[in-house]
């Protein structure tokens, strides 16, 4: 979504299933594919210039949250990411155009390193009830696991996985999502490809400016501009998928609320408010009831943002998996043009990421989109910054369909490799 009045629609977040299944500006230089790693740097713009080198093996594949906050800070510097987003909300230069307004470094590095010690002690298993017929999300149940101490809340339960009639079958584990993973899988232009990615969405989603300002404008707004001291509570409240006057079953609306979108990802909606909440504070409730505390503090919005990108949503592998080509099935179909397989572009890479990000407003588009635009020209910064390569990635949506979920069987397509 850009963040500047676009009127969502229900299932533009793509509804995450993460508990009924772990198992989802105009004036741009707008550059193909192929011409990506091409591209020159930016005049004028004050941005590392040399590419960090090559992680060090003892932070290759680790997930604890030391690890994972060494890992970050080895890519991404607290002075280059500083220089990378200058404008950022409560920055010096954020300041000048806002007069006035309370001047809090909401974006910084200090709050993006610890949301990732935060979100890196977690682990969540799924295991389901091995059916004759395959698995089903109605016959799981997810936990959490803290790594720091070991402890183990159960934070879904599907409502078959201890009827009577399957309570006998075995149980596997179906999905393993380690937070700490986060630039840890795949080679070392997977790593680096991810980081770029990453922060391109969010630049899209949270920036402002054109052209050449906008490579550098990201992390300016951390709220949805036209929902800032709204009354409208109705637009981002879901219910019951076959009921919606009915209250949502595992997420209900809290009346008075606004779930609309804020922070880096510009989370959105109450199930997946409520969905995050229960990972980083181990209860639904917390974000339902108060949602705004995305926006109070940078390090739950960060949070936010890390959720979902590692997160699976709607049967839809999670960013991290698109990007480190961690994933099988998944319900995003796309067959490469006979331009496409000319040219070798066979990963769906950064083009999928936008499907899962906001594939109901953003899927089956161009670079003539300027949406697309801009976040292929903010990937193709980035990826220079971090010295990744995209020649074989697919970077627009053309020919992307998010497939609808099959209400009916609610059956999964999609299992992480490698269990």
């Amino acid at each position: 979504m850009n963040i500047i009045s676009q009127k969502k629609v229900m299932g533009m977040r793509l509804l995450v299933v993460f508990f009924a299944g772990l198992l989802a500006i105009q004036g741009c230089k707008q550059v193909t594919g192929s011409e990506l790693d091409e591209t020159e740097d930016t005049p004028g713009t004050s941005i590392p210039n040399t590419p960090p080198p090559d992680l060090p093996s003892n932070l290759q594949t680790g997930t604890t949250p030391e690890i994972a906050t060494e890992r970050l800070k080895h890519y991404l510097s607290k002075d280059d990411f500083d220089a990378l987003f200058p404008k950022r909300y409560g920055s010096d230069e954020w300041a000048k155009q806002n007069p006035g307004k309370q001047k809090v470094d909401y974006f910084s590095h200090a709050n993006l390193l610890r949301a990732i010690e935060i979100m890196a002690n977690f682990e969540v298993i799924t295991e389901t009830r091995r059916h004759e017929e395959g698995y089903f999300d109605y016959n799981s149940r997810q936990t959490l696991i803290r790594k720091d101490t070991g402890g183990k809340t159960i934070i879904y339960t599907g409502p078959s996985f201890n009827d009577q009639y399957i309570n006998n079958l075995p149980i596997d584990i179906t999905a393993r999502l380690d937070f700490g993973s986060f630039l840890a899988q795949g080679d070392e232009n997977d790593k680096r490809r991810e980081l770029a990615a990453f922060l391109a969405n969010i630049s899209q989603e949270t920036g402002r400016g054109e052209g050449a300002d906008r490579l550098l404008g990201g992390l300016f707004y951390n709220e949805e501009i036209a929902y800032v001291g709204s009354s409208n509570t109705t637009d981002y409240s879901a219910g019951k998928w076959d009921d919606p006057e009915l209250p949502h079953p595992d997420f209900p609306a809290v009346k008075g609320k606004s779930y609309h979108g804020r922070g880096p990802m510009q989370l959105s909606w109450n199930y997946n408010y409520g969905a995050a909440s229960t990972v980083i504070f181990g209860n639904k409730d917390t974000l339902l009831n108060k949602p705004e505390m995305v926006t109070e503090d940078g390090i739950w919005g960060w949070a936010t943002a890390i959720w979902f990108w590692m997160t699976p949503h709607d049967g839809k592998p999670s960013c991290h998996q698109i990007m480190t080509r961690t994933y099988s099935n998944g319900k995003i179909t796309w067959n490469p043009s006979p331009t496409e397989l000319l040219a070798n572009r066979t990963n769906p890479g950064f083009g999928m990421t936008i499907m899962v990000i906001n594939g109901g407003l953003e899927g089956n588009k161009t670079i003539s989109d300027s949406r697309i635009a801009n976040r292929v020209n903010l990937y193709g910064h980035f990826t220079k910054v971090f010295g990744a390569t995209t020649t074989k990635e697919k970077l627009d949506t053309q020919g992307m369909v998010a497939e609808k979920k099959d209400e009916g069987t609610d059956k999964k397509v999609w299992y992480e490799k490698n269990l």
